[in-house]
């Protein structure tokens, strides 16, 4: 279709013989002989002194617009002050990500009011499953904060690298975040699907990126998972008559699959609602800490109760040194909105900064060891020392002594540490959460535990891989 201005995926203009930096731009270049970046406007400066004079200039505009201030003159190269110079002076809207410098700003493709996607009013908040006398809340995923970009990001191709199940795309190893996210950012689509549930990190990924996902099996989620996601309006991007496949029909392998787009047939003004809609709802529904408040309004607590200084939550982690999607995001969306009212007991240490005096494991070794190498989830906390409590009696005190107004289960199914305590200290259901992160198991989970430990009369119940029905729970 016929389009006014210049599209999205395309590159600004420049000289011949110009280089353009990552987000397009034609006035830097990159000496062949050093590492240093040379800003052309600046070449006939006789010194590296009164360019960085320039560039500290540009700096101040940038602090003063709301930007991160940068390290300090000590540890800052000339890469990074002419690299942050020339965004500054490009113009247009900018904002922060998650980064290394000098990729600590981008620019914004979409410069006015964002137009919300018509499409978006489908979705509804989710409901509970009602199943006779009992409930069972749906959850999902979710994605700090933090990882979210502000505004949809100027775009230069048209499918990020990574592909599920296409092992030759898995190019991004441990050290490889900050470079992982930017190729999303700078990606129109992001290929995600089904995997061992429906429910999966790179979804979320991909949304807090800004860009949008090409969800290969959307149409055959129930209803009951990724209750947060605008299934409807990501149904429509799947058949966007631009977007062809080839090969991508069977359950697993994408190595044969191949995916284009026609621009003939792209429609932009579309793409733009659909992108800057999507980062909307991501920010408004889709971080940790919103999923810790859905949770909490799912057991009946309303903020003017968990705002009061005297509240205070126990988180209790179950298996701490195995990665946990689910346990890990909740406990990090939970910490973001409580602070320091939560105390956890057998939570993984690998959620904390670097420097850490926490005590190691496996896992905080070796990023390896985590569901994407600890990516949007790891080393995200600061560690409170008084709110770890170390010994399972000391805690078990605490419970039966009733110093809590919440008890959290970060993965039920994985154990139900002290839940002796908790029962005999006589919590009722909305005083407990019971969070189940596992990947696609039917109702089979559900009804052992209820069986078992009567979870479901005990506990406000949480389930991410939700079927359709209910469980037998006779």
């Amino acid at each position: 279709m016929a389009e006014n201005g210049r599209r999205m995926g395309q590159q600004p203009e420049r000289a011949p013989g110009q280089a353009a930096d990552e987000q397009g731009h034609g006035n830097l270049r990159l000496s062949t002989e050093t590492t240093e970046m040379v800003d052309l406007r600046h070449a006939d400066m006789a010194s590296w002194k009164k360019e960085k004079k320039a560039v500290r200039l540009a700096v101040k505009k940038y602090v003063a617009a709301g930007g991160q201030k940068p390290l300090g003159d000590k540890g800052i190269t000339r890469l990074e002050y002419a690299a942050l110079a020339e965004e500054v002076n490009q113009g247009g809207r900018y904002a922060r990500v998650p980064c290394t410098p000098p990729h600590c700003v981008f620019r914004c493709a979409i410069q006015d009011e964002c137009k919300r996607h018509p499409l978006m009013d489908e979705w509804q908040p989710p409901k509970p499953r009602e199943c006779g006398e009992h409930q069972i809340w749906p959850i999902s995923f979710g994605i700090p904060a933090s990882e979210v970009v502000d505004c949809v990001p100027y775009k230069g191709s048209d499918f990020a690298t990574v592909v599920p199940y296409r092992e030759k795309s898995y190019v991004f190893g441990p050290a490889d975040e900050a470079e992982y996210k930017r190729d999303y950012r700078k990606a129109r689509f992001g290929i995600t699907r089904e995997k061992a549930g429906w429910d999966c990190m790179r979804h979320y990924e991909i949304l807090a990126a800004g860009s949008v996902p090409i969800f290969l099996d959307i149409d055959k989620a129930p209803s009951g998972v990724m209750p947060f996601l605008p299934k409807k309006l990501l149904s429509h991007i799947r058949h966007q008559p631009a977007f062809s496949l080839e090969g991508c029909d069977m359950k697993h392998p994408l190595g044969k699959c191949n995916f284009w787009l026609d621009e003939a047939l792209f429609d932009q003004k579309d793409y733009d609602s659909a992108a800057c809609s999507l980062l909307e709802h991501t920010k408004a529904r889709l971080t940790t800490r919103a999923l810790a408040e859905y949770a909490l309004r799912a057991a009946g607590i309303d903020r003017g109760q968990w705002e009061k200084a005297t509240f205070r939550a126990l988180y209790l982690g179950g298996t701490a040194h195995n990665s946990d999607y689910l346990r890990d995001l909740m406990f990090h969306g939970f910490r973001d909105l409580l602070g320091d009212k939560v105390f956890e007991y057998n939570t993984p240490r690998y959620m904390y900064e670097w420097p850490s005096d926490t005590p190691s494991n496996s896992a905080l070794q070796n990023p390896n060891k985590h569901w994407g190498m600890g990516f949007s989830v790891a080393r995200r906390l600061g560690y409170m020392p008084d709110r770890h409590l170390k010994e399972a009696q000391e805690c078990a005190a605490k419970i039966m002594a009733k110093e809590f107004d919440l008890i959290i289960y970060g993965n039920a199914w994985r154990g139900l540490p002290l839940w002796w305590a908790v029962t005999k200290a006589g919590y009722t259901k909305d005083q407990v959460l019971a969070l189940n992160g596992e990947d696609w198991h039917g109702w089979k989970q559900v009804e052992s535990q209820h069986k078992q430990e009567g979870i479901l009369d005990r506990s406000t119940y949480f389930l991410r891989e939700m079927p359709d029905g209910c469980p037998d729970l006779n």
